[in-house]
């Protein structure tokens, strides 16, 4: 019998975070059933989860979905706050999308292969 994944969502917007959120799950769940003689490649950039902390802190949410009118940001001191998070996490901060209609998600897609320093 094959296993099943069923992701209930309300809203289209709400996937991308679950799909985000079980690929890291199941990453380091595979990772500790590799084989002791392989070789990690260690990848040197920020990742999801610092870019979902990051972003969520300066945006005082969790709605991945919204958008930064919704939320009342103001979009240049969010980008702002989002490149002080990067860099002070050790990284290159890259190109930070901020306009209203910026979801919360866009944004750590953006940040979230940014090298580090």
């Amino acid at each position: 019998m094959p296993n099943e994944l069923r992701i209930k969502f309300d809203h289209p917007d709400q996937i991308l975070p679950k799909l985000i959120e079980l690929a890291h799950e199941l990453s380091e769940t595979h990772d500790a059933l590799l084989p002791e003689t392989a070789v990690a490649v260690e990848v040197d950039v920020l990742g999801a989860a610092r870019a979902r902390l990051i972003v969520s802190s300066c945006a005082q949410s969790t709605a991945w979905g919204a958008t930064l009118g919704e939320l009342g940001l103001n979009p240049l001191i969010f980008r702002n706050c989002v490149a002080n998070g990067v860099d002070q996490a050790g990284y290159v901060p890259p190109p930070i999308p901020a306009t209203p209609s910026t979801r919360l998600i866009d944004v750590v897609v953006a940040i979230q292969g940014a090298p580090r320093k």
